[in-house]
């Protein structure tokens, strides 16, 4: 159904089959709102990822030492929160 098919209803004062009309209308406008939420949020987890491993590259380069002081210091940020 389209708007227009609303809005002749909603004119000539037919509602009764104006709101089946209606109710599609708002189910498509939610169902295209979700999948761009949903997008929305596979964007950010994916683009989260890339960052990980530019970290992951990163911590190649440090030695044991430092990798340990490093999740150290990140478990004593953990305990304070």
């Amino acid at each position: 159904m389209s708007i227009e098919n609303f809005i002749d209803k909603i004119q000539t004062q037919d509602f009764t089959n104006a709101s089946p009309i209606f109710g599609e209308l708002m189910s498509s406008k939610l169902a295209d709102a979700l999948d761009q939420a949903k997008i929305k949020i596979a964007n950010e987890v994916f683009n989260a990822g890339d960052d990980d491993d530019e970290e992951d590259e990163d911590l190649e380069e440090l030695s044991d030492e430092e990798i340990d002081e490093i999740l150290d210091d990140e478990d004593d940020e953990d305990d304070e929160e």
